[in-house]
C-alpha cells in the first residue's frame, strides 16, 4: 500500500464515512486511494471553497469531523473562506491538501514559485487553523494525520491543516514504519480553567441583577451541555437570547427565550439586552 491508500484506511478506522473533494493533480495519490475505497463515499464539488463549506456544515450536522481533500495551488487557497468559517465558529474539520514533489517546494531559495501550481499554503492557512503542517518524510503522515484530528476536536475545535507532496503521497511503506501520534498533557491546545473564585464572582453578579440576562451560544452546543443550560434556566428564571449559531439550541418557542439579537437578529432582543443589567 502507498501512504494515501494507508492515509483512507486511517480515515476509514477512524469512522469517516464520508469526504468533500475536487480532484487534481496535486491530490491524485490521494484522489485514487479515495475512489478505491469501498468504506468512504466521496463527494465531489465543483469548486473548493464549496469543498471546505460541505465539510464544515457535515461536521454541524453530524456532531463530528468533516473532511475534505483539495490539490495544491488554487485548490487550497479556494478553500480558505470556508476554513476561515470553520475557525470563527469553532468547527472541527480536516483539509489534506496535495502538494507538488518535495523537491520542488520553494523552500529557502526565495523564489515565489518553483513546482507547477506550488504554494506555501501551510503559511497561510495557520492563521485560520488550529494546526498546519506540510509532511516531509512518508512515516510521519498517520502521525500527522493523528494529531491534527486530535488537535481539531481537543477543547475548543476548529479546523486543521495536512499537505502532502505528491511524492509523498505515493511513497510505499509498511503499516509497521509508520509513527504514531500519542496523546499527553503537552498536547493539549487549550488550557484555561474557569476557577471558583470566577465562578463565585458570577453568582454574587446575578444575584445582585435586576434584569439579567443570559447570551446563549454555540460553546453550549460543543460542550454537549444543552440539558445543563436548560436546568439552569429553568431553576433561576433568567431570560436568554441565542446567538446566530445557536438559533437552533432551543424552541424559539421556549417560555424564557426572548429571541436572537444582532443585525439580522428582531428588534426587540436588542432592546432586552440593551436594558439588561448584567
Amino acid at each position: 500500500m502507498n501512504v494515501s491508500e494507508n492515509i483512507i484506511q486511517y480515515l476509514a478506522d477512524y469512522g469517516v464515512e464520508h469526504i468533500f473533494t475536487v480532484s487534481g493533480g496535486g491530490s491524485i495519490f490521494l484522489n485514487d486511494a479515495l475512489g478505491k475505497s469501498n468504506r468512504i463515499k466521496y463527494i465531489c464539488c465543483h469548486h473548493e471553497q464549496a469543498v471546505a463549506m460541505a465539510a464544515e456544515s457535515y461536521a454541524r450536522m453530524k456532531k463530528t469531523l468533516g473532511v475534505s481533500i483539495v490539490t495544491t495551488g488554487p485548490g487550497g487557497t479556494n478553500a480558505i473562506t470556508g476554513i476561515a468559517g470553520a475557525w470563527m465558529d469553532s468547527v472541527p474539520t480536516l483539509t489534506i491538501s496535495g502538494q507538488v514533489f518535495l523537491e520542488q517546494t520553494i523552500k529557502d531559495t526565495n523564489l515565489r514559485q518553483l513546482g507547477i501550481q506550488e504554494i506555501n499554503i501551510v503559511d497561510i492557512v495557520k492563521p485560520i487553523t488550529k494546526y498546519a503542517v506540510m509532511v516531509e518524510r512518508p512515516e510521519d503522515v498517520i502521525y500527522e494525520i493523528q494529531k491534527a484530528i486530535y488537535i481539531a476536536n481537543d477543547g475548543r475545535p476548529g479546523p486543521t491543516w495536512v499537505d502532502i507532496p505528491a511524492n509523498i503521497q505515493n511513497s510505499s511503506i509498511k503499516s509497521s514504519e509508520f509513527k504514531v501520534f500519542q496523546k499527553n498533557k503537552s498536547n493539549n491546545t487549550d488550557q484555561e480553567f474557569i476557577s471558583s473564585k470566577v465562578i463565585d464572582n458570577v453568582i454574587r453578579a446575578i444575584k445582585k441583577a435586576k434584569r439579567p440576562l443570559i447570551y446563549a451560544g454555540r460553546g453550549i452546543q460543543i460542550a454537549n451541555a444543552e440539558e445543563t443550560f436548560l436546568n439552569f434556566v429553568r431553576k433561576t428564571g433568567i431570560p436568554f437570547v441565542t446567538s446566530w449559531n445557536a438559533s437552533e439550541l432551543v424552541a424559539s418557542d421556549h417560555p424564557l427565550c426572548v429571541g436572537r439579537p444582532g443585525m439580522f437578529g428582531q428588534r426587540h432582543a436588542n432592546f432586552i439586552i440593551q436594558n439588561s443589567d448584567l
